[in-house]
């Protein structure tokens, strides 16, 4: 089981361009399949900032961003390891904003670096 830290800065591309910041906080279980590889499930939540006005989100400003996947990561150090997979992601303010929240869904394929510790 691994708790997850991990700050992002992604662009967002298509009828409008932006971008989405944050820092999520998750966990990570590990289920070896061999030795250095282990498939994972994960789950996180971040706050977060999405500069982008939306028919669902109303104007830009802060959301939430909760996520849930899956995938491989392959331990190549003692205190490192590099990790790919899939995530399924949900963008929305919680009803804590008087703007529309009819929430963003999307999908995502992700490729890190883990520092263990």
């Amino acid at each position: 089981m691994q708790f997850t830290l991990e700050p992002f800065l992604n662009a967002v591309s298509g009828s409008r361009d932006g971008i989405e910041a944050g820092c999520g906080f998750g966990i990570r279980y590990l289920h070896e399949v061999a030795r250095p590889v282990d498939l994972f499930f994960e789950a996180s939540a971040a706050p977060m900032f999405y500069s982008i006005d939306t028919a669902e989100q109303g104007k830009a400003g802060f959301n939430f961003l909760d996520q849930i996947g899956a995938g491989l990561q392959y331990r190549f150090a003692s205190d490192k390891a590099i990790f790919g997979g899939y995530r399924w992601r949900h963008i929305s303010h919680a009803g804590i904003a008087d703007r529309s929240n009819d929430g963003i869904n999307s999908n995502a394929i992700v490729v890190g670096i883990s520092w263990l510790y």
